[in-house]
């Protein structure tokens, strides 16, 4: 589809995201992601490579206006290449940020290890969906600092992702409202 509508919970309350494909071609399309507790908004490109869905630029709008630009060499898988429980991938790829407002620019190395952990069938408010249970490590470096984060995603075959739970200190939930 080309709409999306999550559920956010966090410690602070409920929110909602809403995800739109604004643009497709033959080989991407852009997603535009607004959120009901704020006034920016998150374009993201997606690139069509070796069959593979892959993330390659993220930018962030404050009020309409570029606060900034985070670019991916090479661009990120999205779930590993191999659709079975146990397989995984590994890969490294650098993450350029830069920021409209100041002259400052980072260079992150970033190691993402991707690793499918489960088939499930789960329900969210959209309904009751059959998925692949992904885990996401990304351990981060730069001239400033390192860490690492992970995150568990479930996609759904023709729908995409449809909950998100990231392993961290402050609760988050994100699950698949409504689509289409």
């Amino acid at each position: 589809g080309n709409y999306a509508k999550f559920k956010v919970t966090t410690n602070s309350g409920v929110y909602y995201s809403t995800n739109t494909i604004t643009e497709v071609g033959s080989t991407y399309y852009i997603e535009k992601t607004t959120f009901s507790n704020r006034t920016g908004y998150t374009l993201t490109r997606y690139v069509l490579q070796n069959n593979r869905w892959k993330r390659s630029k993220m930018e962030s709008y404050d009020s309409g206006i570029k606060s900034s630009t985070t670019t991916f060499s090479p661009y990120v898988n999205l779930l590993p290449s191999t659709i079975e429980i146990g397989s995984r991938d590994v890969q490294s790829y650098t993450a350029t940020n830069s920021y409209n407002s100041t002259d400052y620019n980072s260079t992150q190395n970033q190691q993402q290890t991707l690793t499918v952990q489960s088939l499930e069938r789960i329900v969210v408010p959209a309904g009751t969906f059959d998925t692949v249970k992904n885990n996401t490590k990304i351990n981060t470096t730069s001239s400033l600092y390192s860490a690492s984060s992970q995150s568990d995603s479930w996609y759904a075959k023709g729908i995409g992702m449809v909950k998100f739970y990231p392993s961290q200190d402050q609760y988050y939930l994100a699950e698949l409202h409504s689509y289409h």
